[in-house]
């Protein structure tokens, strides 16, 4: 075994002193650092082995001196220019990015799962593209009842609708008598439940973020992990984790474009505000419609073949997304920053 299998196998101040050519004494004046080697962290203090140091610390770094012995120094007066060699934080770099993509590398040089990733994605845009166009089409067909949907989506308003049904005059003054209103005209009418819009994650999907799907998987199939710097690797590993979700993100989307586009969504859709026409023409209306009219939009105006700044069909991000989009930004700004921890 070698001699950094060794130092990573150290799990306490014994097995430290047992490493081959240990030494618990370095002159920082009589020799230079080669590299640091993997750092220890143990429940008991030791002593730094810089000899004008000897601070005791818990957490530190295995070290290889440039005499070819092992020793160890605390992390932080290890980077004390006036302690030790100005090379440390240079070496404390160098071993950081190597844990790094040691632990980064071993998706990314799968091929059968990249391979997967993109077979997946491929199929499931393809699915996706023809709920856009149908969205596309409900948004010229309709565009009073998408805009009021959309709002109600981005509000967190209800998407419960009701009708309005004018009560008997008996009613009226049973409601009025028993001070549930004030007055007849606003005791005139009820509203009556009539069931919940459902479906509208298909309006989530959109040619833009079909196309950075696409774009990702492309860029990830087509990079080199070994030549990559960092910061990069980074971004390659979370795409190649994310994916797969934004894959069943898409799937769940697909689904509810069934719900949302039948028969009973559109004669719920007639009873939003909207004139007596628009109302009528929910009432016939048939998947069938929306497909034909989704045939006569260009592809351009959907921005499948074209970038748009159309924001018909832009993506609502969730709670899960914003989160998420949060902890893949830290990691790579924290992968950006290697340079400054140390």
């Amino acid at each position: 075994m070698d001699i950094e299998q060794l130092c990573r196998a150290v799990r306490n101040p014994g097995d430290l002193r047992n490493l081959p050519n240990y030494v618990d004494a370095v002159n920082p004046a009589a020799t230079g650092l080669k590299r640091v080697i993997w750092p220890y962290g143990f429940h008991t203090e030791i002593p730094c082995a810089l000899t004008n140091c000897r601070t005791r610390h818990k957490s530190g770094v295995i070290i290889e001196l440039e005499d070819g012995s092992i020793s160890n120094i605390g992390n932080i007066c290890g980077g004390d220019e006036d302690k030790f060699s100005t090379k440390f934080t240079s070496e404390m770099r160098a071993m950081s990015e190597s844990r790094r993509r040691e632990s980064l590398m071993p998706l990314l040089l799968d091929r059968d799962a990249l391979q997967k990733i993109e077979s997946d994605v491929r199929a499931m845009c393809d699915a996706a593209n023809r709920w856009v166009r149908l969205n596309a089409a409900f948004a010229d067909m309709f565009p009073e009842v998408d805009r009021e949907i959309r709002r109600r989506i981005a509000v967190g308003a209800s998407l419960t609708v009701a009708e309005d049904i004018e009560r008997s005059g008996a009613e009226i003054d049973d409601i009025v008598a028993s001070g549930r209103a004030r007055s007849r005209e606003e005791a005139r009418y009820a509203q009556v439940a009539k069931g919940t819009i459902a479906g509208v994650p298909v309006l989530g999907l959109s040619a833009k973020a079909l196309r950075s799907m696409e774009a990702r998987t492309n860029a990830l199939l087509a990079a080199n992990p070994q030549e990559a710097d960092i910061a990069s690797l980074q971004k390659l590993f979370n795409d190649a984790t994310y994916l797969p979700e934004d894959v069943q993100s898409l799937k769940r989307a697909c689904v509810a474009g069934e719900t949302f586009y039948s028969g009973e969504n559109f004669k719920l859709m007639a009873y939003l505000p909207g004139a007596p026409e628009t109302r009528r023409r929910l009432d016939r209306l048939a998947r069938a419609d929306l497909e034909d009219r989704s045939k006569q939009i260009d592809a351009k105006d959907l921005g499948i073949d074209h970038p748009t700044e159309s924001g018909q069909t832009v993506r609502m991000p969730t709670k899960k997304d914003i989160k998420r989009q949060r902890y893949v930004d830290a990691q790579i700004r924290a992968a950006q920053q290697l340079n400054k921890k140390w």
